[in-house]
């Protein structure tokens, strides 16, 4: 695994932004994948409703090289509520769009997996993620915790 960020220290929430809603990221030390702190990404919903999310954008710079080999990226993310939570997840390869859905239960940390598409399905160089954005069902106020984000690489 390659690591972007742990969360242990402040410049790990720099790159994640706020958007359309009263939103913060913020380390905590409230719970932990790895290490002793996470993000806790805290969305409140603006009154008309407008669908809060939280982005971060992905250059070459955030993951430390070249894109040119990963397979996907993982993040680890906790739901500290009672009920069961969907998250959507949309990343920006080149000119495509690509989203993925994933069911966070109350009280687990679960794994997010994001697949890379193939060079080929992106017209030829799989040069970068533009962008990967979170967001949550319409007008719920939501805090869920990441941690452990990290690009996996194929095989050599």
């Amino acid at each position: 695994l390659g690591e972007i960020q742990s969360f242990e220290d402040s410049v790990s929430v720099d790159g994640w932004i706020s958007c359309f809603g009263k939103n913060s990221v913020e380390l905590s030390t409230d719970y932990a994948a790895d290490g002793s702190r996470s993000a806790k990404l805290i969305l409140n919903p603006n009154a008309d409703d407008t669908l809060p999310y939280f982005a971060i954008s992905c250059d070459s710079e955030l993951i430390g090289g070249s894109w040119e080999g990963i397979e996907n990226i993982k993040l680890r993310m906790y739901n500290p509520g009672t009920e069961l939570l969907q998250m959507n997840v949309t990343y920006y390869v080149g000119t495509d769009v690509n989203m993925a859905t994933f069911d966070l239960p109350a009280g687990e940390w679960i794994t997010v997996e994001l697949t890379m598409p193939s060079a080929v399905d992106v017209g030829g160089k799989l040069d970068s993620i533009e962008e990967i954005d979170f967001n949550f069902e319409e007008g719920t106020a939501v805090t869920v915790y990441a941690d452990s984000f990290a690009t996996v690489k194929e095989a050599q």
